[in-house]
C-alpha cells in the first residue's frame, strides 16, 4: 500500500526511505487538527445546498487560446495511471501529450497489486481469483461493475510485468518481488504474496521505490515521442456534439488548446472539500490527510466530467485510511481515552482506522510491554499486514527486530509513543484516569491467562499479557492517503454520461478518477491494489483512447 514516502521527479534515496520507515513505519508524527463531527450532505449547509455544488453552477466556456496543438491522445495527470497511459498509447502508434498542473510527476508508495505475475509464477504463488472476486464484491456492497473487477483480475499480471520490463531498461539491477507482510488472518483475508515491490537491491543507491517506475516511464514516453507539458493544469473539457475533442489548458488569459481524445488520470479529490462532504462526509473526522503533493488532489479531472456530461459512480464511495499518522500499529490491547477497551485488535488497517474514527475525541491507544517485539514476531503466522508488519520486508525476508526497535525509539522521541514504568505513570502521560486503565489491564492480563475473550473474541494465539515493564502507549491517528472513486467508466475506460448507459465518445478515466471499481470501503484484500489498478487500468485505457479495438490486441 501507499506509504506517506513520495516521488515528484526530485527523487527519494532507498537510504533516505529506510530512515523514515525506521522512524516510524508509519509516517509523520505530525498531525493537523480534528475535522468537525461527521454530517451529510443534506445537513451541511454548504454551497452545495444554498445554490446548488460548484460543478453543478453554470460555467462559462473558454474560447480564447493563446495556442492549439494538436495530438492523438491528451493524457491530463503525469502520475502512474497516466504515465502508463501515455506509454501505452504511444506503444499503440498514438501521437500522446500528458499535460500535468505541476512541475514534475508525482508518485508515491511502493506497494503493487496483481495476479498471475512472472514472479508470482517463479514463487510458486496461485491466487484464488474466484475467492478474491467474491471478497471484494461483498466487501462493496455490491456497488461494484464485476466486468472491472475481473478486467483487473485476468489483466494486472501482464500489466505489472509490462511495466517491470520497462523498468529494467532503465535499471538493469531491479528486479520484481512480492511483499511478505500481508494479514494472514481467518475472518479477515490478504493474499499472501499478492503484493508487488519493484526492487532495486542493496546496490541500487538511487532506489526510490514507485519512483524509479516513474522514472523509468518517463524515459519510455519520451523515447517514443510523447511530449509533457508541465504547470499546465486541465481546465475545461471541450466537447463538439456529443464527443469530447479536447481539453482548455493552463491559467487564465494564456490558455492552451490541446486536441485529441482526452485520458483523463487526475487523481483523487481527498483534498477538495466540498467534494468530501457531498460525497464522503465521514472522512473529515480523519486526522491528517497525507497525500503528497499537499493539496494537489483536489478532483479536477472529476469536476470536468461532471460539467461535460459524466456520471460519477453511483453508492457511497470507499476511502483509503491508514493508522499511519501516530505511533506504530500492532494486534495489543487497545484503549479509548477513557482507558476502556474497544475492539477485537485482530482487524485490518481499514478497520482499525475506521474503529478509531468512532473513539471519543477519535483518541485511541496501542498498550503493550517490554517483551512487545517478541510478541510481534510471534503474532505474524496469525496475523501481520499494514501497520503491524513491515512495510518493506521482501517475499522470504526476515522480520528486522533492530530496524522495529529503531520504530519505537524514534516513536518515543518524537511523542507518539509514552513509556513508563508503571501503570499509573503511563496513565499521566496518556492523559488517562489511572485507575480506570490499571482495570482494564487486570481484565485484559485475565482473558490473556485465561486464552477466552469473553469480551470481544479475539484468537488466543494473538492474546499477549501487558505484565513486565517499562510499559508502553502508541497513539494511534487516521491518515487518508486517497479516496479511489471517481466518474463511471466501462471496461475500455469509457467515461459514462449521465443516463449510466452511454459512454462519451472521446473521453476516458483512469487511476482514482475512474470509479465503480472501490465502493464503501477500500479492503486489503489486495494491499496494494490502488496502485495495481493505475498500472493495469492506465495501460488498458491508453491502449483504447489510441484506437486499440480489443484488449486481445495488449
Amino acid at each position: 500500500m501507499s506509504k506517506q514516502e513520495t516521488s515528484n521527479g526530485s527523487g527519494l534515496s532507498r537510504r533516505d526511505f529506510l530512515k523514515t520507515a525506521a522512524a516510524g513505519a508509519v509516517g509523520a508524527a505530525a498531525v493537523g487538527a480534528l475535522g468537525a463531527c461527521t454530517t451529510t450532505p443534506a445537513e451541511a449547509g454548504t454551497v452545495g445546498q444554498a445554490a446548488g455544488w460548484s460543478w453543478d453552477l453554470p460555467e462559462k466556456p473558454i474560447t480564447s487560446f493563446a495556442d492549439t496543438r494538436t495530438f492523438d491522445v491528451v493524457v491530463v495527470g503525469c502520475g502512474l495511471a497516466g504515465m502508463c497511459a501515455a506509454v501505452s498509447a504511444a506503444e499503440h502508434g498514438a501521437k500522446v501529450a500528458v499535460i500535468e498542473k505541476t512541475g514534475a510527476y508525482n508518485v508515491r508508495g511502493m506497494h503493487i497489486a496483481g495476479v498471475d505475475t512472472s514472479a508470482q509464477r517463479a514463487a510458486g504463488i496461485t491466487i484464488n481469483k474466484y475467492k478474491a472476486a467474491r471478497d471484494l464484491v461483498r466487501w462493496s456492497g455490491k456497488r461494484i461493475k464485476e466486468e472491472l473487477l475481473w478486467l483487473f483480475l485476468n489483466h494486472s499480471g501482464a500489466a505489472i510485468d509490462w511495466c517491470f520490463d520497462i523498468c529494467k531498461e532503465n535499471y538493469p539491477q531491479m528486479y520484481l518481488t512480492m511483499w511478505d507482510a500481508c494479514y494472514r488472518g481467518e475472518d479477515y483475508y490478504e493474499n499472501p504474496g499478492a503484493t508487488h515491490i519493484f526492487s532495486g537491491g542493496p546496490g541500487a543507491q538511487n532506489f526510490n521505490f514507485n519512483g524509479d517506475i516513474a522514472d523509468s516511464l518517463i524515459k519510455k514516453a519520451a523515447a517514443l515521442g510523447v511530449e509533457f507539458f508541465y504547470n499546465m493544469p486541465g481546465k475545461q473539457l471541450i466537447k463538439e456534439g456529443g464527443k469530447v475533442t479536447g481539453i482548455a489548458a493552463g491559467t487564465e488569459g494564456s490558455y492552451s488548446r490541446f486536441n485529441g481524445n482526452i485520458v483523463l488520470a487526475t487523481g483523487d479529490y481527498g483534498g477538495n472539500d466540498e467534494m468530501i462532504e457531498r460525497y464522503l462526509p465521514w472522512v473529515k473526522r480523519v486526522h491528517q490527510k497525507i497525500y503528497s503533493p499537499a493539496g494537489m488532489n483536489t478532483g479536477d479531472g472529476h469536476i470536468m466530467g461532471l460539467r461535460a456530461g459524466a456520471s460519477m459512480q453511483a453508492g457511497q464511495h470507499g476511502a483509503m485510511i491508514h493508522p499511519q499518522v501516530g505511533g506504530p500499529v500492532y494486534c495489543f490491547l487497545r484503549v479509548n481515552k477513557n482507558a476502556q477497551r474497544y475492539e477485537n485488535e485482530d482487524i485490518s488497517a481499514i478497520g482499525c482506522s475506521t474503529s478509531i474514527m468512532m473513539q471519543p475525541d477519535q483518541q485511541a491507544w496501542c498498550l503493550f510491554d517490554a517483551n512487545w517485539i517478541d510478541y510481534v514476531i510471534a503474532s505474524l503466522p496469525y496475523g501481520g499486514g499494514l501497520m503491524w508488519d513491515q512495510v518493506f520486508r521482501e517475499w522470504g525476508a526476515p522480520f528486522n527486530r533492530e530496524m522495529e526497535q529503531m520504530t519505537i525509539d524514534w516513536g518515543i522521541q518524537s511523542g507518539s509513543i509514552k513509556k513508563a514504568d508503571t501503570v499509573a505513570g503511563l496513565a499521566e502521560q496518556m492523559g488517562v484516569d489511572a485507575a480506570t486503565l490499571q482495570a482494564t489491564m487486570d481484565r485484559f492480563n485475565k482473558i490473556v491467562a485465561d486464552k477466552n475473550d469473553l469480551d470481544f473474541g479475539k484468537r488466543p494465539e494473538l492474546l499477549f499479557p501487558i505484565t513486565e515493564p517499562p510499559f508502553y502507549a502508541s497513539q494511534m491517528m487516521t491518515g487518508l492517503l486517497a479516496i479511489p472513486a471517481g466518474l463511471s467508466v466501462n471496461e475500455k475506460m469509457q467515461v459514462i454520461a449521465a443516463d449510466y448507459v452511454t459512454p462519451i465518445e472521446g473521453l476516458y478515466a483512469v487511476g482514482n478518477a475512474g470509479g465503480d471499481f472501490f465502493a464503501q470501503d477500500y479492503p486489503t484484500i489486495f494491499p496494494g491494489h490502488s496502485h495495481g489498478r493505475c498500472i493495469t487500468f492506465g495501460r488498458i485505457g491508453g491502449a483504447y483512447a489510441a484506437g486499440m479495438q480489443s484488449i486481445e490486441a495488449l
